[in-house]
């Protein structure tokens, strides 16, 4: 388009290609977005605060903050330093509104994910599953350890499934006391592995949000990143069991 702009409009080839060099160059200009070297942290900042107020809780008693009220902080510092750097705060007003969509967007999907998970462990319990589960398991002597696997499966099915096996372990928490006293182990044997293994499950999940949206940003098949995503998901569900068997009381 800028080669047949110049032809019409310069006389002169030198002239048509002195344009075409200096709209390039003009254009070459408007790309260059220049961003603060502080906004290559300010997506770790809420990691960063954790970190901070978790160590500090280690050492002072009594300090501790919800990663709700970290993750607003550090909102609220990006605000501050977009202000600054756009000198506008109209502007930036507009743009953090777009956080709270996708807060809302996020907030229905996860209602979601616990409704059918509440339903789930509301029929399995319906079923009488999980009583049959505990009365094949009550008389061995390893009930423990065969309870906590078969939950931490479960939980691995229903994330690979659903996308979010914390949906499942939001449902699930509340009977893990009662199936815990029943196998004869600590509740935290049955519900850490839980949690930990739902995080893990849904980034070899075709159907997670995460999967799907880093799929369409880099133009490749959910499949392609579920194959590279495979091998270091499944050595850590592995490894979460098994620390947790060796670390964790029975």
């Amino acid at each position: 388009m800028f080669i047949i702009f110049g032809k019409k409009y310069c006389d002169k080839k030198e002239g048509a290609a002195a344009f075409i060099e200096l709209t390039a160059t003009e254009l070459t200009k408007q790309k260059e977005i220049v961003v603060p070297k502080i906004y290559g942290v300010l997506p770790l900042l809420p990691l960063i605060l954790i970190l901070i107020v978790g160590i500090t809780g280690m050492f002072v008693k009594g300090i501790k903050m919800d990663i709700f009220v970290l993750t607003f902080i550090s909102f609220f510092i990006a605000v501050i330093f977009e202000t600054i750097h756009h000198k506008s705060y109209k502007k930036i007003q507009d743009s953090a509104v777009e956080m709270f969509k996708g807060m809302g967007q996020g907030f229905s999907q996860v209602m979601m994910l616990v409704v059918g998970g509440s339903l789930f462990t509301t029929a399995v319990q319906s079923l009488g599953i999980i009583d049959s589960i505990m009365a094949s398991v009550e008389s061995s002597t390893s009930a423990g350890l065969v309870t906590a696997l078969i939950f931490s499966v479960a939980t691995t099915l229903f994330g690979i499934l659903s996308g979010g096996g914390l949906a499942m372990f939001y449902a699930v928490i509340q009977l893990i006391p009662d199936i815990a006293a029943k196998a004869g182990i600590d509740g935290i044997l049955i519900s850490l592995p839980m949690q930990m293994i739902a995080n893990l499950a849904r980034t070899i999940s075709p159907v997670a949000a995460v999967v799907m949206i880093v799929a369409s940003t880099i133009g490749v098949s959910p499949v392609r990143i579920l194959k590279r995503t495979s091998a270091p998901t499944i050595v850590g569900i592995l490894s979460v069991i098994l620390l947790s068997i060796l670390l964790l009381p029975y």
